[in-house]
Parts: C-alpha cells; sequence; structure tokens
C-alpha cells in the first residue's frame, strides 16, 4: 500500500507530467513518421524531428521508470517499497522480469544512443517497442486516478488527474497531430 502521508502531491504531478511529455512525444513521431512514409522523398528533416520525438520519449520515460537517481522516478514519489509496479505490471500483464528487460532497453538507448547521437561511427539506435510505455503509462494513470481521491485527505484538495481518460487523449491528440501535419504538407 502507499503511505499517503509522505506523497508529495508536486511529485506526484512532476512524474505525471514525464509520463505525458513521454506518450506526446511518441505520438508525434509515429504521425511524422507515417506523413514521411508517404512523401516520395522525405526531407531530412522530418527523420530528424521524428527521431529527436523518439528520444524525448526515451528520455521522459527513464526520468519516471528507468533511472532511481531521478527526482521524479516511481520510487522516489511512490515509495520503493509501494506497490506501484507491481500494480502496473499486473495491469500491463507483463512479468517483473519483462519490465527489467524493457527498463534495460531503455536506459541503453538513452545511454549509449541519445547520448552520442551523431558521432561518427554510431548507428541508429534501436528502439524498444513504444506500446509498452504507452501501456505502463496508461496503468499508471489508472492508479493515480484513485489515488488523488485519498491523497486529499492528506495533503488538502488535490488537482484532478489530467487528461481524464487516456484513451481518448490518444486518440484526440493523433487527430489533432495528423491535421496540424497534414495542414503544413500541403502549404
Amino acid at each position: 500500500m502507499f503511505d499517503l502521508k509522505q506523497i508529495d502531491p508536486k511529485k506526484v504531478s512532476q512524474f505525471w507530467n514525464s509520463c505525458l511529455s513521454c506518450v506526446r512525444s511518441v505520438v508525434t513521431a509515429r504521425k511524422l513518421d507515417e506523413l514521411s512514409r508517404k512523401q516520395p522523398d522525405p526531407a531530412e528533416a522530418n527523420k530528424t524531428l521524428i527521431n529527436n520525438s523518439y528520444a524525448i520519449a526515451v528520455l521522459e520515460w527513464t526520468k519516471s521508470f528507468g533511472t532511481n537517481s531521478e527526482d521524479y522516478h516511481w520510487k522516489k514519489v511512490f515509495g520503493d517499497s509501494s506497490f506501484f509496479l507491481s500494480e502496473i505490471l499486473e495491469q500491463t500483464k507483463a512479468t517483473e522480469n519483462e519490465y527489467k528487460e524493457y527498463r534495460q532497453a531503455m536506459l541503453n538507448v538513452r545511454a549509449f544512443a541519445i547520448a552520442h547521437a551523431g558521432l561518427p561511427g554510431c548507428p541508429p539506435p534501436k528502439l524498444p517497442d513504444f506500446d509498452f510505455a504507452i501501456s505502463m503509462i496508461s496503468s499508471a494513470h489508472s492508479i493515480l486516478d484513485k489515488l488523488l481521491i485519498s491523497l486529499d485527505q492528506y495533503h488538502g484538495k488535490v488537482s484532478k488527474l489530467n487528461p481524464m481518460s487516456m484513451q481518448p487523449w490518444i486518440e484526440n491528440l493523433e487527430e489533432d497531430i495528423k491535421l496540424i501535419l497534414g495542414k503544413t504538407s500541403t502549404e
């Protein structure tokens, strides 16, 4: 269980902002890639924007789930012994070993590909499947939705979770990006 007295709502908010930034960056990269593939000779700028969006997604995910030393890592926000991760794994139907392998893959991309991007001889990074990251973040949303109600009794009124529901938010974001990209590609 969570020690609600020890949870700082500001850290929860910062944790959640990193999660949303990860999802937003993945959706942006995927939509940019989709548009780029439809062009006969995609511009180098498109590839750079796609790679940068994925890089941001990796960096934001590792802040929340990867690097224990980050101020907004789930262990520092919810407590190392909390059931936060086990609840996420249960909801995503992933094992702890699958999480550890995924976490290491994300940390490797961050450490070896993003940190050294563009250096001569560095191949483009092999990115992990971001569907798992989004699934973990959607599960975190579900947990936070319930947790924020309980935090009120210890910390006063805590702001509501934004967005209210993950899947419609992702779908709206995809549509908004598609509309924006469609406008800029025809201008």
